[in-house]
């Protein structure tokens, strides 16, 4: 039940400063590895290997987690992901995610240009939704986004986040 939790923790470690990651309705969804390289074309794989968390090693031919989950799911996909410990890819999904960030020092940077940023961020957290807005505040970015089937959605229910 909370290795889902941990999996989500583990890969924060790409952005350390990460303060909250506020997803609205998670879902998640597990497939087998030889379910995803059977995806892409390659059959009979005796040996199925992570090559980090985006991408197995289908006996020497790639396949690449988060072009498996756009592919499957095209809505509201934050991210595709290894899960190591259970041998599983993990799709993860929701309606709308705000992420804040601390720009303090490797990622100082992030403050420069906080539209920029929060759409080099979509590509890790938030690959199937679309960013909707931007801030920054005392050094932490704030990054919301939503799912493009739910733009009906008001502003002040994005707020209640």
């Amino acid at each position: 039940m909370y290795l889902p939790f941990f999996c989500l923790l583990i890969s924060f470690n790409s952005w350390s400063k990460v303060i909250s990651f506020e997803p609205s309705n998670l879902s998640r969804k597990f497939h087998s590895f030889s379910e995803v390289c059977e995806h892409f074309g390659f059959k009979n794989n005796l040996m199925i290997n992570p090559l980090g968390s985006a991408e197995l090693d289908c006996m020497s031919r790639r396949a690449n987690i988060t072009k498996f989950c756009t592919s499957k799911y095209a809505k509201g996909l934050l991210r595709g992901k290894v899960d190591k410990i259970s041998k599983n890819v993990l799709c993860e999904f929701a309606d709308t995610l705000r992420v804040k960030v601390e720009c303090v020092g490797r990622d100082e940077k992030l403050c420069d240009k906080k539209e920029d940023s929060c759409l080099k961020l979509k590509d890790v957290f938030a690959v199937g939704l679309d960013l909707i807005d931007s801030s920054l505040d005392k050094k932490i970015l704030t990054c919301t986004y939503l799912n493009n089937a739910e733009k009906d959605l008001s502003i002040d229910a994005l707020k209640a986040l």
